[in-house]
């Protein structure tokens, strides 16, 4: 991109950044995760919301208050609307509830009003906060950018020139069956939290939902099925080799090339990761749009 056109994006973006600078660092904006279906149909579980302090609160706005750890809602942060305006305080309900919030929420214990909130983007940001997630993306990065370094040229004593390299499809399922493994991962957190107790998974997961929590049971199965993968990518790597003859006279003659059965059931194994994940995916999507809907 042309420098240019980088400093006026970033001038543009100044009073962004200004307009939601946190308050932890002196602003008057906190981001808050929603979870639960009080505020349904309006805001989505798993919602990402913006709130801003606000010098004056009405009837209609959503807003984020602090309650007490006494409380129904045990110290926690909720996101609700306020339904009636008092000289003591707001009465505040969720638009999904039947009954108001107990007792009325004074001005002070108000963090400010939800200026904006998108659906499903918080359970993103907390599964980005997983450290397996941290790694898996680490490495990932790694492979990369280790694919992109360029190959040693070729000797001048080799016998045949070699045609200009072709891109090598050997691996191409490595990351396509990465990928939907993490999606898998992904969408059985975001269920769990949707308030589906047992996401749909494959029998190995299944397995473990009957020995830890759903959260723990599917961050192993991914752990393992991930460190398969890799495992399966270096060895079909190791034997994925050149054969080459040097000859008599110190030239190198290049033999054909064929497939190693390492390389061979490591593809069978990713195809395998693909078509299931793909399969639980689907059901595990129907499943959480019947409950959120």
């Amino acid at each position: 991109m042309n420098i240019k056109i980088k400093v006026i994006i970033g001038i543009a973006l100044i009073p962004l950044f200004i307009y939601l600078w946190p308050s932890a660092l002196g602003g008057d904006t906190q981001f808050l995760l929603v979870q639960g279906q009080s505020m349904l149909p309006t805001i989505d579980p798993g919602s990402f919301v913006v709130i801003k302090e606000q010098e004056s609160y009405e009837v209609g706005d959503i807003v984020s208050y602090s309650t007490s750890i006494q409380s129904e809602f045990q110290g926690r942060n909720v996101v609700h609307r306020i339904m009636e305006k008092k000289p003591e305080g707001f009465i505040i309900k969720g638009d999904n509830n039947p009954k108001n919030d107990p007792g009325i929420v004074s001005q002070d214990q108000i963090m400010g009003e939800v200026v904006f909130f998108t659906p499903f983007a918080g359970y993103v940001l907390l599964i980005m906060r997983n450290p397996l997630i941290m790694i898996v993306l680490a490495v990932a990065t790694f492979m990369m950018q280790f694919g992109r370094k360029k190959k040693k040229p070729i000797p001048e004593l080799e016998i045949e020139k070699k045609p200009k390299k072709k891109k090598n499809k050997n691996y191409v399922l490595f990351v396509p069956a990465l990928v939907i493994t993490l999606a898998v991962y992904v969408v059985i957190q975001v269920s769990f939290e949707a308030g589906i107790n047992r996401p749909r998974a494959d029998p190995f997961t299944t397995f473990l939902y009957g020995i830890f929590e759903v959260y723990l049971a599917s961050t192993v199965s991914f752990a393992l099925y991930f460190m398969v993968m890799l495992g399966l990518y270096y060895i079909a790597k190791t034997h994925d080799t050149i054969p080459r003859k040097i000859l008599p006279s110190g030239a190198v003659l290049t033999l054909e090339k064929k497939t190693s059965y390492s390389l061979a059931a490591a593809r069978l194994i990713w195809l395998s990761f693909i078509l299931s994940g793909i399969y639980f995916l689907f059901l595990m999507l129907q499943d959480l749009q019947a409950e959120i809907g």
